[in-house]
């Protein structure tokens, strides 16, 4: 594991595509119905409040570098800190991993294959998720860094194919459900990066380890664009009320494309691009998690933990009644308080490591203490 490398192109469009995975997973169909007209708004100025939250993590991180959050954690607290932060990691990747995992699964049926029984479905989504995990990192990121230009094209496409769909007016009025509804009863909304954590813990793989700053904050940008744009266009295209209807708002913007009599049904190609984009995600999700189980329980190995872990996401999966069940918790849970394991953790425990590295003198993680 030690001579894992890879760069910061690759790092940072694995985050991307992580963080922009929700485009595909109704996020514009719920930022209307947070902000109306005004939707497009929430991640524009949910990217400004995490980037000024990354800007404090980055200064707390500097003494750490090349040191993963499990590492910094074992500074601030020993073992007990250890085990506390990576269990909390653990628990919220697995929860969000089998939610999506449901999600996926349902969304491939209902447009693609919709004869197959839903397990039949998800167990390709498992069985990919495996071998990429024996893979291991290296290579998902190097795959996420082919899949995404493909998918931006790809949804470049779509967005070419309905601008003469736009109406400016659907953007009236400016503050949609009012400057309060949007600015300050969404802010947990910034939620919709929680992604970000990865960051903590491919940082040691990265090959110029001074990079953790530029890699944070290009991936959040990248992905605040196109997470704004994206809901700018369905807003622009789908006028408000309706544009809350739309369960996958992307696949109906896709429907409306047609260039010529011989490139219609441009949809089939969004389902193809968003099925690979879905390997990907999920593919690092559960390689993720079985590094944080092998740092945080200091395990030699983490191959033998990926069939169980696997079994134990497709398990977990199962839980909610049904599609619209995950997609409640997905949206009204993971998207409302997973920014408190993504940046309030994080913070707390580099705060504490960077007070327990001045009280014992030492100027770098691993200098004095």
């Amino acid at each position: 594991m030690n001579d894992i490398r890879f760069g910061n192109v690759e790092a940072t469009f694995m985050i991307v595509n992580a963080m922009s995975m929700q485009l595909f997973l109704g996020l514009p169909r719920r930022m209307t119905e947070a902000g109306g007209p005004a939707g497009w708004m929430i991640p524009l100025y949910t990217l400004i409040i995490s980037l000024i939250i990354f800007f404090f993590i980055s200064k707390l991180y500097s003494k750490f570098e090349g040191k993963d959050l499990i590492d910094i954690a074992q500074v601030a607290g020993g073992s007990i800190g250890r085990l506390v932060i990576g269990i909390i990691f653990i628990l919220n990747y697995i929860f969000i991993l089998s939610v999506l995992l449901r999600i996926f699964g349902e969304d491939i049926k209902i447009f693609a294959l919709n004869q197959s029984p839903l397990s039949f479905v998800i167990m390709f989504f498992i069985i990919v998720m495996i071998i990429a995990s024996y893979v291991g990192i290296e290579s998902i990121v190097r795959i996420n860094a082919i899949i995404l230009p493909i998918t931006a094209v790809a949804l470049l496409i779509v967005f070419l194919g309905n601008i003469h769909f736009m109406d400016a007016t659907n953007l009236l009025p400016i503050f949609g459900t009012g400057i309060d509804k949007i600015f300050v009863k969404e802010i947990s909304r910034i939620s919709i990066y929680s992604a970000l954590s990865s960051i903590f813990f491919i940082t040691p793989f990265v090959g110029n380890k001074k990079d953790f700053k530029k890699i944070g904050y290009n991936s959040l940008i990248i992905t605040g664009i196109l997470l704004t744009l994206g809901t700018l266009l369905y807003i622009l295209v789908v006028p408000y009320p309706t544009s809350t209807e739309y369960f996958i708002p992307y696949l109906h913007l896709a429907r409306y494309v047609a260039f010529g009599r011989f490139f219609q049904r441009i949809e089939s190609i969004f389902i193809l691009m968003w099925t690979l984009a879905a390997f990907s995600y999920l593919s690092a999700g559960l390689y993720l998690l079985l590094y944080v189980i092998k740092k945080t329980f200091k395990l030699e190995y983490y191959q033998p933990l990926t069939i169980p872990v696997a079994v134990i996401l497709f398990t977990i999966c199962f839980w909610p009644e049904s599609l619209m069940s995950s997609v409640r918790i997905e949206g009204e849970i993971v998207r409302r308080f997973a920014w408190i394991v993504t940046f309030v953790v994080p913070i707390a425990v580099l705060i504490i490591a960077n007070l327990v590295i001045r009280k014992k003198g030492g100027d770098k993680c691993g200098g004095k203490v």
